[in-house]
């Protein structure tokens, strides 16, 4: 059996000094505690950015602009705190993995270094540090005014952030605190997002389905609606049809 094997089936306080298994137990639940937050808040981005506003409304509803700037500058600064930042003050899966090379049995050093070696994740998490500090050092913990005001093109393409680069840092970030976990990792999104069942994002978009001018149209206008239904894309109709089913409504 591999070492990496057997280190990832062994719980963590048979690998680390005892006199430095309670800090470790701290750093630990305290960057899976950040972790949860970006988890969870590109679970709701993901839900908002999915959601067909173009179908169900005449115009994007500002409070989910909001919400969206809101949750891509948590993930930013998350990001940031557990993979960029180097406060002497601060924590990084950078810093808790060099804890512990330090504090780990001299047994499992050499086990160690060769599963944080095979599994690239340190140098992954450094490839993030250019775009995460580029975007919150001039767009979110600062305020660079020329980049703001007239930003060339090639900054414009440096400070977006698009969702699956969201979910590529999230992923990156969830397997390196899982090595350091040895495979005794813990969920990274509350109950309510991972139970069957709608999550409160979930059931407020389904109400503005619910309430919208369309989606009753058949049962109100039924002439109108022969009209205008040649005008939706069979991908329209089936997402209409869903949370017409949803809400015990025919298929339209």
């Amino acid at each position: 059996m591999s070492a990496q094997v057997n280190l990832r089936e062994m719980l963590p306080k048979y690998l680390i000094k005892q006199d430095w298994l309670e800090s470790y137990e701290t750093k630990r639940d305290a960057i899976w505690r950040q972790l949860v937050t970006l988890n969870s808040s590109v679970f709701v981005l993901e839900k908002i950015s999915s959601f067909r506003f173009d179908l169900f409304v005449t115009e994007r509803m500002h409070f989910w602009d909001l919400v969206e700037n809101a949750l891509v500058e948590t993930c930013v600064l998350v990001i940031w705190r557990v993979g960029v930042d180097c406060h002497e003050k601060g924590l990084t899966l950078q810093q808790l993995k060099n804890d512990l090379q330090e504090n780990l049995l001299p047994q499992y050093a050499v086990a160690f270094n060769e599963l944080v070696r095979t599994s690239w994740l340190s140098q992954r998490v450094s490839r993030i540090e250019p775009k995460i500090k580029e975007v919150r050092d001039n767009y979110i913990a600062h305020f660079n005014l020329s980049k703001r005001v007239k930003p060339t093109p090639e900054e414009v393409k440096t400070r977006s952030l698009l969702l699956p680069e969201l979910k590529g840092f999230r992923d990156t970030l969830n397997s390196y605190f899982e090595l350091l976990c040895f495979g005794h990792g813990r969920a990274m999104l509350p109950p309510a997002y991972v139970l069957p069942g709608g999550t409160d994002v979930e059931e407020m978009l389904s109400g503005i389905a619910r309430n919208s001018y369309l989606l009753s149209l058949p049962e109100n206008d039924p002439e109108l609606w022969a009209l205008n239904k040649s005008e939706h894309s069979e991908s329209d109709l089936r997402v209409l049809n869903e949370y017409r089913t949803q809400f015990g409504l025919s298929l339209a």
